[in-house]
């Protein structure tokens, strides 16, 4: 039986690619948040019924689970309510549509990493326990 030699044979960093899935998904959750939080004001729109409470609440979810991502707590877990935010806003989009969300393609993109992150857990430097 014949096999084929892979290229780049670089199988021994495959850990390192669940670690970068997680990381840039914190950072994209981190940015999102500090955006809502600092322009709070600009996001408030009374005829959407969008208070700024609502947004702070928003900014408040995505810091956190952001913060949790990029340490790597509870990694599992948190992806599942990555996905139960996303989820939300893309069934609430255009009631949403004051906040100048990303795109709805935005979101589907990350659940799907969320979902590989669920699937195969946190990678390298994570302070989450394998299951």
């Amino acid at each position: 039986m014949y096999t084929l030699l892979n290229v780049f044979p670089i199988q021994f960093l495959s850990l390192f690619a669940y670690f970068i899935l997680r990381v840039v998904a914190a950072f994209l959750l981190l940015y999102l948040g500090r955006q809502h939080f600092l322009n709070r004001n600009e996001f408030t729109n009374p005829q959407f019924y969008i208070s700024k409470k609502i947004v702070v609440l928003l900014a408040s979810i995505e810091i956190i689970l952001g913060g949790m991502l990029l340490v790597g707590a509870y990694t599992q877990i948190v992806v599942l309510g990555v996905m139960t935010l996303c989820l939300f806003i893309l069934f609430n989009y255009n009631r949403l549509l004051p906040l100048k969300l990303p795109s709805r393609m935005f979101y589907v993109l990350l659940i799907s990493v969320s979902m590989s992150l669920f699937i195969t857990g946190a990678g390298v430097f994570a302070v989450d326990l394998p299951i």
